[in-house]
């Protein structure tokens, strides 16, 4: 990639990571809000509605881990331009565990909430439960592809080494 196509790579890749910088803080601002409102309005929240909050609240934690070290990955890119070395790898395949975990989540808390919270319902489960298997999906081929990436990054070291040794050679 030419020069002028590192820097325009470098600027968009700026903008993604001020851009899910501000995603994770609205979410975070969004959830504060509403816990604040169901403390407020609760009054003396019951076991049971505690257990149905963690349960609707767990699977945004993992997806909110994935969404910083996707955030993470955007600024590394940013500052080495397209240089994906060891800290790209670790913050992909974050983005990947928090997808993963975040979707498995999703679905093993979705038919709970449904039958504590009858008017969510099949379509619901139907809706939480599609983006949920999407995002399993998407969190394992980030988790493969950064497996992938990571021999490529050890034959790309070995690589380096070969060559130097080569050039101490001759």
């Amino acid at each position: 990639m030419s020069e002028p196509g590192v820097a325009d790579f470098r600027r968009l890749c700026s903008r993604l990571s001020l851009a899910a910088t501000g995603v994770f803080a609205v979410i975070v601002a969004f959830m504060g809000v509403m816990l604040v409102i169901l403390a407020l309005r609760l009054n003396g929240i019951g076991e049971r509605r505690l257990w149905l909050l963690a349960l609707i609240v767990a699977p945004i934690g993992f997806h909110l881990w994935a969404l910083w070290s996707l955030r993470s990955l955007f600024a590394g890119l940013a500052r080495h331009g397209l240089v994906f070395g060891r800290g790209s790898g670790v913050a992909l395949s974050r983005t990947g565990w928090g997808l993963l975990v975040g979707g498995v989540t999703t679905l093993a808390a979705a038919p709970v909430i449904i039958r504590l919270v009858p008017p969510a319902g099949a379509v619901g489960f139907a809706v939480s439960g599609l983006s949920a298997i999407i995002l399993c999906v998407v969190g394992a081929a980030l988790i493969a592809l950064t497996a992938l990436l990571r021999q490529g990054l050890v034959i790309q070291e070995e690589r380096a080494a070969l060559r130097s040794t080569l050039d101490e050679f001759f």
